[in-house]
């Protein structure tokens, strides 16, 4: 499930839910009491910037475009894949 949105300085953003299925031993080892395991909202915008926010209420999908735009300013962001890598 994704849905689209268009922020209060009219950038386009994609929200996707990232649902925290099974996880191998070895990552859940490695992510410890990280806030991620029981999954998170993904933000990616149209210019490549990702924002990720855990946790996160069930009903996302349900609320209003408003209250995403806020869930999305609040989201932490998600620098580039190998500086992403270093952290996580």
């Amino acid at each position: 499930m994704s849905r689209t949105f268009t922020d209060e300085v009219g950038i386009a953003w994609e929200v996707r839910e990232i649902a925290n299925a099974a996880m191998p031993v070895s990552l859940e080892k490695l992510l410890g009491p990280d806030r991620r395991r029981s999954g998170w909202l993904a933000f990616k915008s149209a210019s490549g910037e990702r924002r990720r926010l855990s946790p996160y209420p069930a009903d996302w999908a349900t609320v209003t475009d408003f209250e995403i735009i806020r869930w999305c300013a609040k989201a932490e962001q998600v620098p580039p894949a190998p500086s992403r890598r270093d952290q996580d």
